[in-house]
């Protein structure tokens, strides 16, 4: 009697060409990834601000000539501009088409995370090492928004509507700010070190963060501002478990 065994075919679900792929072009560390809101392109940040395609074939597109390393990039709403976190103390704004800078807004430290929300007047978000989270109106290039903790801001997270901002950093706790009233409204513990990324799912109900102590915490919630469970990812372990219910 012979046993045939049939390879259960995987469904892709991107477009990529391959399921793995190698993109050669910095000299250095990377330090952030980040599609384009339609799929089509990416950016890499680190030395250098690198432009791929990722539609057909991926390629390596366009440079953008920085002076100081990009700690974290993101795209622009209509995808036009980049949002560079800079070791220059600076949030940089860089035109996609001609790799010109538009803007810069000033920080006393590394400026470590930048992010946009995603309805309503387009606003950024900074967190830096001088311990200050600042909210930038594109418009006037002010500082509508000011929060002062009292040590280094690492990671920052906009709600999609603007009325929220996600930060963590080396105090190793996740704070929500409520910019309607200027408050810390949410406080998560569960990481063991200091917290370097923050990021939201397309319908703001789930949180994701990473941090130096090799977890990542999935955070589902069921309101913009509450959580009910609070899941530990260790890659010591590959398990999750349970860690609060609030």
């Amino acid at each position: 009697m012979s046993l045939t065994v049939q390879k259960k075919k995987i469904k892709r679900v991107s477009h990529l060409p391959q399921p793995i792929l190698k993109l050669s072009g910095h000299t250095g560390p990377i330090y952030g990834l980040e599609f384009s809101f339609d799929g089509q392109k990416m950016v890499s940040c680190g030395k250098e601000l690198l432009l791929w395609r990722t539609d057909k074939e991926v390629d390596n597109y366009g440079i953008i000539d920085i002076k100081r390393p990009v700690l974290q990039s993101r795209w622009s709403r209509d995808q036009t501009q980049i949002y560079c976190a800079s070791a220059a103390q600076v949030l940089n704004i860089y035109d996609v088409d001609s790799g010109e800078l538009v803007t810069s807004f000033k920080h006393n430290g590394i400026v470590n995370s930048c992010s946009a929300n995603k309805r309503g007047q387009e606003m950024v978000c900074t967190g830096s090492d001088d311990g200050f989270i600042r909210v930038w109106d594109l418009r006037t290039s002010q500082a509508i928004k000011k929060y002062e903790t009292r040590l280094p801001v690492t990671a920052v997270e906009f709600q999609i509507d603007g009325s929220f901002v996600y930060t963590g950093g080396i105090d190793e706790t996740i704070k929500g700010w409520d910019l309607r009233t200027d408050t810390v409204s949410l406080q998560l513990e569960g990481h063991i070190d200091t917290i370097l990324g923050l990021r939201l799912s397309p319908n703001g109900q789930h949180l994701l963060s990473n941090a130096l102590d090799n977890t990542g915490i999935f955070i589902e919630s069921s309101q913009d501002l509450g959580c009910e469970t609070i899941l530990c990812w260790s890659k010591r372990q590959d398990t999750a478990r349970s860690t609060a219910r609030l």
